[in-house]
């Protein structure tokens, strides 16, 4: 069984992250649409006054498993700090393992994530999940229990 492990992504990483766009891009055969390159996705997700993250899971061996790239926001309406998916992606070769769910818990457990759930607040994702057209091979995140609620603050 393969172990993972995963941790906050690096400029370093700005390649891996590039090529998970691209073959999500490709996946829902948007490709064309992709604009990013390896130095764009550096600048920013890692330059200065960057306000967008991404932890990557990889393997014991350091093989790139998957990515979540998000960004905090704030819900004027509501008067709530949130949390943004912007795009949660596993490597077809990973599927199934429970990477997806590592990235999630991940997520929920970073200070960003405390944040939000401190104020009461959510996280949202692009894709509106689980209906993503990505997941669909994969089970609800609500069908097996691994969707993260928060309890509203009492």
């Amino acid at each position: 069984m393969t172990s993972y492990r995963i941790r906050p992504a690096s400029v370093a990483d700005a390649g891996i992250i590039l090529r998970f766009i691209r073959e999500l891009a490709d996946y829902e055969k948007a490709l064309h649409e992709v604009a990013a390159t390896e130095e764009t996705v550096a600048a920013s997700l890692f330059g200065e006054g960057s306000v967008s993250r991404a932890l990557i899971c990889e393997t014991e061996t350091g093989e790139p498993a998957g990515s979540a790239v998000f960004f905090n926001t704030y819900s004027t309406w509501q008067a709530k700090n949130g949390l943004y998916l912007e795009d949660l992606y596993v490597t077809p070769d990973h599927r199934g393992s429970g990477v997806g769910k590592m990235l999630l818990r991940a997520l929920a457990a970073s200070p960003s994530m405390k944040v939000a759930a401190a104020s009461n607040g959510a996280c949202s994702t692009g894709t509106r999940l689980p209906s993503a057209s990505m997941t669909r091979s994969a089970p609800s995140p609500t069908a097996n229990g691994s969707a993260i609620a928060f309890p509203a603050r009492s």
